[in-house]
């Protein structure tokens, strides 16, 4: 039930998906030493279990994407998204001010000296 319906003209190819991870023996196993290493470029503090764990879900999910690949894809089109769900943001629109420069210099209590705010020196 897991596996989606392939349609018919990939009938040949669906023999592929069929197979497990387990029986793709040919395929790569991460070692603890790369787990560490990806766990350290994600800033992530693992346990000795969690390490075990990962070691062999990255690997499962590593032959997976290993198994797809031998599928043919030609034909097919490309697809960035499956929902059909379209942009809905806005176009950005200029809108009139709030505020005048004049009225936001009033606003402020510090002394304005030609249409600026006076500060004390710095250097």
């Amino acid at each position: 039930m897991g596996l989606c319906r392939v349609p018919a003209r990939h009938e040949v190819q669906r023999s592929v998906l069929l197979r497990t991870v387990a029986e793709a023996t040919h395929y790569m196993k991460l070692t603890k030493e790369q787990v560490q290493k990806i766990a350290q470029l994600a800033r992530l503090k693992l346990t000795p279990e969690e390490e075990e764990r990962l070691t062999t879900q990255l690997t499962d999910i590593l032959n997976y994407v290993d198994i797809l690949k031998e599928l043919d894809t030609k034909g097919v089109p490309e697809t960035s998204q499956v929902t059909g769900l379209t942009n809905v943001t806005r176009p950005d629109e200029a809108r009139g001010t709030l505020a005048t420069p004049d009225e936001l210099l009033d606003c402020s209590s510090l002394p304005k000296v030609d249409h600026q705010i006076r500060i004390k020196r710095i250097m």
